[in-house]
């Protein structure tokens, strides 16, 4: 009778340890914001883009996602960088041969082979002219962006940054340090995340001769 008690216990104890740990994870996941590549970051001094206003298009995912709401989602990330600075970069809608492509993949979070195993929210590879440091074409591909999305479009803003010629914040995430007020942040950015005074300069200072 006393080993029957007693195996019980163990298998009652067992089951409180995987809820326990399940439970774990979960609040990991809500707290922290996945991590993102960027295979467009590139070491050229100044890169951007020779003309304004940059055409973008999104992909016929992308209209049917978040209630069909997604592409208002897009143009206001855009509208967004466009007041940010100044009205000197701007965006104009088209259906076809866009400079900054937005493809949605939404249950593909292994887009890239080099990331298997690993949570990606959003990647954006950009081209440029051989031999110059201009932007020949941006695709953004995004895997999932419910991150903020009711509050603020960050990984759209984040990554459109990327796509603009801004790298990632030099400031990196450490557990207890809290979240990041810098948009272009690589991980854990709160929800009112917002540009860096200095990206702000660099993306005024790069268009303002366009």
């Amino acid at each position: 009778m006393e080993k029957r008690r007693k195996h019980k216990e163990t298998i009652i104890l067992t089951l409180l340890s995987i809820l326990l740990l399940i439970a774990i994870t979960i609040l990991i996941l809500l707290l922290v914001k996945p991590t993102e590549i960027v295979s467009g970051e590139t070491d050229i001094k100044l890169t951007h883009w020779s003309h304004m206003p940059l055409t973008y298009s999104y992909n016929e995912q992308c209209g049917l996602y978040y209630s069909g709401k997604y592409p208002q989602e897009i143009k206001k990330a855009l509208d967004y960088i466009t007041e940010k600075t100044d009205s000197l970069i701007t965006f104009q809608y088209v259906k076809d041969n866009a400079d900054i492509n937005f493809i949605c993949q939404i249950n593909n979070n292994n887009f890239n082979p080099s990331l298997v195993g690993k949570y990606v929210s959003a990647e954006t590879i950009s081209t440029i002219k051989p031999g110059t440091n201009i932007f020949t074409d941006a695709t953004i591909y995004i895997y999932s962006t419910k991150y903020c999305l009711a509050q603020k479009p960050i990984v759209l803003i984040h990554e459109t940054g990327h796509a603009l010629g801004l790298k990632h914040s030099p400031q990196k995430f450490e557990f207890g340090m809290g979240q990041s007020s810098d948009i272009m942040s690589d991980v854990n950015t709160n929800c009112n995340a917002d540009f860096s005074q200095s990206d702000i300069d660099y993306l005024k200072g790069i268009y303002s001769k366009k």
